[in-house]
């Protein structure tokens, strides 16, 4: 357990089988790759105070299939992380994971979804780019409070955020290679300041959406399951769809280019005025 702020430059440093590395309230920066090979549950770093912080100036790898304790604190990625199994990453809802390194990052896990690999709240802060891939099954990444910050750009095939979701500045993004991300799910509500963009295929909105006039959406559909948007920015959607039980709280006007209530959609003007200049 630390006793204080610490930087390491170790050339090959691990946390191997029995070990246990606790910041203890402290900042920790790793001047080279880190690997962990816990050999039981809550072996290597263990994060519990909110005040710990890990600093990863290389690569992170988490390898081994034991629980970690990632319940406070941050981790801050300036290299590539590499988990190697689907129990391996699991923080808690409040610790935060950010990617902030100033050249390209990947992140890959094994499998990614909510019930193996996944992220607490998560940080975008890198302009050239952290790009998401899993090696088995679905790239189905999620996280809590999801940031991108301005000038972040995150490429991810599938991302669903379990609470906001919100871009800052510049902040993008968009799928692997420049493609549409597949699948873009937030359960709370969007928030898109700024220039910020996003690149995608079907976007769920779940809660609401707030766009700065600077903003672009750009997607093949927008699915609406709390309430109509009315974006102020650049909305680029060829079809917009109610997908869940909405009724109104005002008066609105919508000229969404192709408006559409699907199968499980519900719309109640709830005794307000609806108008659809579409």
């Amino acid at each position: 357990a630390l006793q204080r702020d610490q930087t390491v430059s170790y050339p090959d440093f691990n946390v191997i089988s029995g070990g246990q590395l606790n910041p203890n309230g402290h900042t920790l920066t790793i001047d080279t790759d880190y690997t962990q090979t816990p050999g039981s549950n809550y072996q290597g770093l263990y994060m519990l105070s909110s005040e710990s912080e890990v600093i990863f100036n290389g690569d992170a790898s988490f390898q081994g299939s034991a629980l970690l304790y990632l319940n406070g604190g941050t981790f801050r990625f300036r290299g590539d992380l590499e988990v190697s199994s689907g129990d391996d990453y699991r923080p808690g809802t409040n610790f935060l994971s950010t990617f902030e390194g100033s050249t390209p990052q990947a992140v890959t896990f094994y499998r990614a979804s909510t019930n193996d690999s996944r992220f607490g709240d998560l940080t975008i802060a890198n302009p050239a780019g952290v790009t998401f891939g899993s090696v088995t099954g679905a790239n189905d990444f999620v996280a809590y409070d999801v940031t991108i910050a301005d000038g972040g750009v995150l490429r991810t095939s599938e991302l669903y955020a379990l609470s906001s979701l919100t871009l800052d500045g510049s902040g993008r993004i968009e799928g692997v290679g420049g493609a549409r991300t597949t699948v873009l799910d937030s359960s709370n509500d969007v928030t898109m300041n700024g220039t910020s963009s996003i690149y995608a295929s079907t976007m769920h909105v779940r809660q609401g959406l707030t766009m700065a006039s600077g903003a672009e959406l750009d997607a093949s559909v927008v699915r609406l399951y709390n309430e109509l948007i009315e974006p102020e920015g650049t909305y680029i959607v060829p079809r917009t769809e109610v997908a869940g039980t909405i009724a109104l709280q005002r008066d609105q006007t919508v000229s969404y280019p192709d408006f559409n209530v699907i199968s499980g959609g519900q719309l109640n003007p709830n005794g307000h005025t609806l108008t659809i200049d579409t």
